[in-house]
């Protein structure tokens, strides 16, 4: 069996062997692999003093056609690459998932072709030495194509792998597999066999419960073909048996919103769910569910208030060392904005809103993440650290601060709350701040200290709509009239000739 794997020389030893009591540092990096592949970080693993990355790829065959195929990726805590490689035999054709047992790193990842539906399973050192693979054949009792693996949760020595395909009827279904570690023997089974309705995406997210039984999360569309969907949590045993089943609130419709589920110290469960949203569709709901009570505790409809524009899509969700949940996403309507938005957000087990990170591009220069952050971890000094990709065909790495602090280029952007545009807006990272006065204000504006080079201001609403522009030859004096616009927060910016935004300031109207 052919690999490939290169050994990068590490940056002397920058990390001790314990980060506790080091100051959480934050950065974006992109990370670009030796290897002659294009790839993006899809999953990652984090120690004390490691992360490991598994990530998706385009490999060639022999007369240059492409292919999907995996990477695995040992970075320190500033995202330096310590070794990686490429497992080119895979034909991954979606996410794949990582775990660590003693020194050995487990990976698996799926093909789905019209001639096969298998699943991989791959096994490392942590040195980033390969040593052996199994292939799962799902064909003889799953239809030969759509098979996604969607995560894996390793009890003891043996590795539960959840994912998602049709059964002989051509119905969504979620097939679970029960693979040993020493043996290699494994069994699977089919979790939906219940009256509610058809999965529209199964087994999305695989978690282990409190007391080592496993959770998943699917979406179904109820019985009788309306058009509403219902989040389904299926609490389950080690031997496939159905323990309980839970439903989210009933409020829910067909959308784009993914099912995500994470466990909180106190045995509650945190997921996402649908709710109406801007431009007939819709935008997460974070839900607690207490499976004693089978009662929601809580909810929070994310962005719905704050942002009508944006219509975030979360793509991962964990649990911290002290039980708040952190999540990262993308924003589903970019082109509404003329850019990428990523984002991260964090709960407390009770609901609060702790605080939300939302990171823009405006440009194509290419300089921060395009497809999102897809995984996040919390690391042992208690930062954050996010993976995703860049339009520069690499892994996108960006590390914030426990409290959602974003350094960069000597700034530090650190708000309770970042909306669309405004603060960390990254094409204005590094820009003057504008002197205004009197802030807040009930209607004239008097503007100073605007940058030399400025030609156009305008003034941009919460939800990111202009809605007033000035050019510079057709200014009068530094001074806006708001008293016609409602009260509420408002971001003044100033560009140069070519656009660029220079200088920006944020006020307040409020009311006369």
């Amino acid at each position: 069996m052919q690999y490939h794997r290169l050994i990068i020389p590490a940056i002397a030893i920058l990390l001790s062997l314990s980060t506790s009591g080091l100051a959480q540092e934050s950065w974006y990096k992109d990370v670009q692999l030796q290897a002659d592949v294009n790839v993006d970080g899809a999953h990652l693993l984090t120690t004390d003093t490691s992360i490991y990355i598994a990530g998706r790829a385009i490999c060639y065959d022999s007369l240059d056609n492409p292919f999907s195929c995996m990477t695995l990726s040992r970075h320190d805590y500033q995202g330096a690459v310590s070794w990686e490689t490429v497992m080119p035999w895979n034909r991954c054709a979606n996410s794949n998932a990582i775990s660590l047992l003693n020194d050995t790193l487990i990976v698996s990842g799926n093909s789905s072709t019209s001639a096969a539906n298998r699943l991989f399973i791959n096994f490392f050192t942590t040195e980033g030495d390969y040593i052996k693979h199994n292939e799962i054949d799902y064909d003889s009792i799953y239809r030969q194509e759509g098979f996604f693996n969607n995560g894996q949760v390793l009890i003891g020595r043996e590795l539960f792998i959840q994912g998602e395909t049709g059964n002989l009827d051509d119905v969504t279904t979620t097939v679970t597999t029960r693979y040993d570690i020493d043996t290699g023997d494994h069994v699977h089974w089919d979790l939906h066999q219940d009256p509610i309705g058809t999965p529209v995406r199964a087994g999305f997210a695989i978690r282990m419960d409190l007391d080592s039984t496993l959770v998943t999360i699917s979406e179904m569309s109820r019985v009788g073909g309306e058009s509403t969907d219902v989040k389904q949590i299926t609490k389950f045993d080690r031997e496939g048996n159905i323990l309980a089943e839970y439903l989210g609130p009933d409020h829910d419709r067909t959308s784009s919103v993914s099912p995500h589920l994470t466990v909180l110290p106190n045995g509650n469960y945190v997921f996402t769910h649908n709710i109406d949203g801007f431009l007939d569709s819709n935008i997460p709901q974070i839900v607690c569910l207490n499976p004693n009570t089978q009662e929601i505790e809580w909810t929070y409809d994310y962005a719905s208030a704050q942002d009508t524009l944006r219509i975030p899509r979360i793509a991962e969700m964990k649990t911290t060392r002290n039980g708040d949940v952190i999540c990262c996403g993308f924003d589903q309507q970019f082109e509404l904005h003329g850019g990428s938005s990523f984002y991260f957000v964090r709960f407390s087990p009770e609901g609060e809103l702790l605080w939300e990170r939302t990171f823009h591009v405006l440009d194509t220069s290419n300089e921060f993440i395009s497809g999102g952050i897809l995984d996040l971890s919390e690391l042992a000094d208690g930062s954050i650290l996010g993976i995703g990709g860049s339009d520069k065909n690499v892994i996108a790495m960006m590390r914030i601060s426990a409290d959602g602090c974003l350094t960069y280029e000597s700034n530090e952007y650190c708000e309770k709350n970042n909306f669309l545009g405004l603060d960390t807006a990254v094409e204005t990272l590094g820009t003057q701040a504008i002197t205004l006065y009197p802030n807040p204000t009930q209607g004239l504006l008097n503007l100073e200290q605007l940058p030399e080079q400025w030609e156009e201001l305008q003034v941009v609403s919460q939800t990111g709509a202009v809605l007033l522009s000035r050019k510079k030859t057709a200014l009068q004096d530094l001074q806006l009239d708001m008293s016609a616009y409602p009260d509420g927060l408002y971001l003044l910016r100033v560009m140069d000739e070519k656009g660029l935004i220079v200088g920006q300031q944020r006020f307040v109207k409020i009311k006369s």
